[in-house]
């Protein structure tokens, strides 16, 4: 067996991502911004690269105050973006961007559910509690990050029970003996939390065995406990080596704590790609505020 250690790479589906007037450039196709055919291109472009998975950030409001110089995040529905990549795409993976603080679980794991049966089993998840946007969901204020990561935290365990529900062998299609799925199997969640009663099942059955992988990037000391008790990867956007290898005994210290393998979670820096013809031009590129830019995360496996 090879030893070799391999990179885990992604690509965002963000246009210009943090390079906010790179939609300026002649080549930008910003014309496209809200075509699936824009996204489908790029995943297309990334699976024939044989990269692993593409992901769409996303956010719950509209940012009036930057809307004249550039879309920011905002963007059609990831999920919905990403059901038309998966009929495209035979194995890149597709991660959408939801957040626990604004959506019903029951919808979300519905929604996700769905995403893994039309991409044969390529769904993730990135998991974020979001910074703004209560005012689109009827809040009179952003619940503070402790709260939000209670409520994150008791969101993804019963996403998790949804999804268990109604397991993938419950569903027989047996013809000859008019038996289209094994009752007993599936379940209730009858879950009455903090946040959250939903009574489940849920009303799609799991894709198969294929697990859907939760994806984080919190930052915070809270946020920091959150990934590393639910998330098989986490977005890393250290500044430097030094930040991001702290950043790596942090994860493994507090995935020991809740019980987890700190290999099993993947760390994946942020990288931001400026393209040129030449070194030298990518580099004069990386310094003016209308260099294009696009950003993909990498990891090598050794240090998951």
């Amino acid at each position: 067996m090879s030893n070799r250690k391999r990179l885990h790479i992604g690509m965002s589906l963000a246009p210009t991502w943090l390079s906010g007037d790179a939609w300026r450039q002649p080549d930008s196709n910003i014309e496209g911004i809200y075509s699936a055919d824009f996204a489908v291109d790029i995943a297309k472009r990334s699976e024939a690269a044989h990269l692993d998975f593409v992901f769409r950030p996303d956010v719950s409001c509209l940012n009036m105050d930057g809307l004249e110089s550039g879309s920011g995040f905002a963007s059609l529905d990831p999920t919905v973006l990403l059901a038309c990549i998966a009929r495209e795409t035979s194995r890149i993976g597709l991660v959408s961007t939801v957040s626990t603080t604004f959506f019903p679980p029951y919808v979300v794991a519905r929604q996700l559910q769905s995403l893994h049966w039309v991409s044969n089993g390529r769904a993730g998840w990135n998991i974020v509690t979001a910074l703004q946007g209560h005012e689109n969901f009827g809040l009179e204020a952003m619940p503070g990050a402790d709260e939000r990561y209670a409520r994150a935290a008791e969101f993804t365990r019963l996403v998790h029970d949804l999804w268990a529900s109604y397991p993938n062998q419950a569903l027989l299609l047996d013809r000859e003996n008019g038996r289209y799925a094994d009752r007993s199997q599936v379940h209730p969640v009858d879950h009455a939390g903090e946040h959250f009663r939903v009574r489940g099942p849920l009303n799609l059955p799991a894709f198969g065995k294929a697990r859907i992988p939760l994806v984080q990037a919190g930052a915070s000391d809270t946020g920091r406990d959150f990934a590393a008790s639910v998330a098989d990867l986490v977005f890393a956007p250290t500044p430097d080596k030094d930040a991001a290898l702290e950043l790596r005994r942090d994860l493994s210290q507090r995935a020991r704590r809740h019980g987890r393998r700190p290999e099993d979670i993947r760390l994946l820096p942020g990288l931001s790609l400026y393209l040129a013809p030449t070194r030298e031009q990518a580099a004069s590129c990386s310094c003016k505020p209308t260099g294009a830019r696009t950003t993909r995360a990498s990891s090598p496996r050794s240090s998951r």
